[in-house]
């Protein structure tokens, strides 16, 4: 079965069945959440707007056999994939060379920086830059299943007299 997906509220699910029963001789039971749904659908678009560890199944009857050929369960640990992230901003030196390091981040996320202007990579999760003027960044984050995020930077570059 599928990962269910999306940002909550509700998380998207679409499992995919393959039988070589005929869909004909098959009542198909969905089961997810605290719901039992009757779907003849071998690969439903279903909606689940619970959260945390939420049990998903499937019980399928044969029709001419009048049994119960299939019934599974396992529970899915359906969460926003993202922490809440506040605006980052630091006074740099002049040419200091800076990684960017966002909070949220996993190797099955996308990562899109803007500006691109200076970044190394605009496309990795911490890309480097060097410091050479006050400057914004805008970083999105995708997790993949339509869920998406905005973290923002913001550096200045410090002004120092040298006294003789």
């Amino acid at each position: 079965m599928a990962l269910a997906g999306g940002c909550g509220n509700p998380f998207n699910w679409q499992p995919k069945l393959v039988s070589n029963f005929a869909k004909s001789d098959m009542a198909i039971t969905w089961k997810y959440g605290s719901k039992d749904t009757l779907l003849q659908s071998l690969n439903p678009q279903i909606k689940i707007f619970e959260s945390g560890n939420v049990p998903v199944g499937l019980k399928i009857n044969s029709l001419k056999c009048m049994q119960t050929v299939l019934d599974t369960n396992i529970t899915l640990l359906l969460k926003y994939p993202f922490d809440a992230a506040s605006l980052v901003q630091k006074e740099l030196k002049l040419n200091e060379i800076v990684t960017l390091s966002p909070k949220n981040k996993n190797p099955k996320f996308t990562y899109k920086w803007t500006p691109l202007g200076g970044l190394n990579n605009p496309n990795i999760a911490n890309p480097t830059f060097m410091a050479t003027k006050a400057t914004s960044f805008t970083l999105e984050i995708d997790d993949g299943f339509a869920c998406k995020t905005t973290e923002k930077f913001s550096f200045t570059i410090s002004s120092y007299k040298l006294w003789l």
